[in-house]
Formats: structure tokens, C-alpha cells, sequence
């Protein structure tokens, strides 16, 4: 999970948020548009699909990092004391999903922080001072 995700949650919902409902839009647009586009649009739900679980393992994966560099920093560095943390961190998320009218609420926060972090893996982002 990216830094700036870690750093930034709200930041990080906030756009893929936004970019779900472009994606959606877009699969819908584009499976109404013309014949020729169906297998897109599908293709595009398809990806969306495929990348739940990715994105809920990178939420857990930068949950874990998180508790880890706030609760033991000497051990922070350490790969084993990261896949301990992830591995943590994704059981109780895991956990927490299976509460009554809380557990959407926890993977749909989880979901969408994961799918910001793997956004923010993709785009790299100009930095203020660069720019």
C-alpha cells in the first residue's frame, strides 16, 4: 500500500470512489453505446471483478504495515514481521466482516482503500514542487 494512502486515507477513498463510479459508468456506456463495445464493457466489469480481492489484500497489507510501524518500529523493516502484520491485519479485517451491519461497512471501507492504494500504484503522482 502506497505511503501517501497510508498517510492520506480519506484521500485515497475519496478518489476511487470516484473512479468506481467512472468505471461503471463507463461499462454501462459502453455496453449501450454499440454492438461492437459489449465485450469491452464486459471485459471492464470482468477486471473490476478480479481486482476485489487484490485490493482487499492490499487494504490488510497496508493495515498490517500501519500497526506495525506504530506499535513495534524496530520491527518494521523486517520482511516476516510485515507478512506477521499483513497476515494479522487481514484476519481481522476478515473478522470484522462477519459482524451484523458493521462488516459491510468494514469491507466496503476496506475494498475501497485497497483499490486506492493499487490506483496510486499505477498513476504516479506529480508532486507540488515539480510541477
Amino acid at each position: 500500500m502506497t505511503l501517501c494512502a497510508v498517510l492520506n486515507p480519506s484521500r485515497s477513498i475519496a478518489e476511487v470512489f470516484t473512479a468506481l463510479r467512472a468505471l461503471a459508468l463507463a461499462s454501462v456506456l459502453l455496453a449501450a453505446a454499440a454492438a461492437g463495445t459489449a465485450e469491452l464493457a464486459l471485459f471492464a466489469l470482468a477486471f473490476y471483478a478480479a481486482l476485489m480481492p487484490i485490493a482487499y489484500v492490499a487494504a490488510g497489507a497496508g493495515l498490517g504495515d500501519w500497526s506495525l510501524r506504530r506499535w513495534r518500529p524496530d520491527n518494521a523493516a523486517r520482511l516476516p514481521a510485515r507478512i506477521a502484520a499483513s497476515a494479522a491485519a487481514l484476519l481481522v479485517l476478515a473478522l470484522l466482516g462477519w459482524l451484523p451491519m458493521l462488516g459491510g461497512v468494514v469491507g466496503f471501507v476496506a475494498l475501497t482503500a485497497g483499490l486506492g492504494a493499487l490506483l496510486f500504484q499505477g498513476w504516479p503522482r506529480v508532486s507540488a514542487a515539480s510541477a
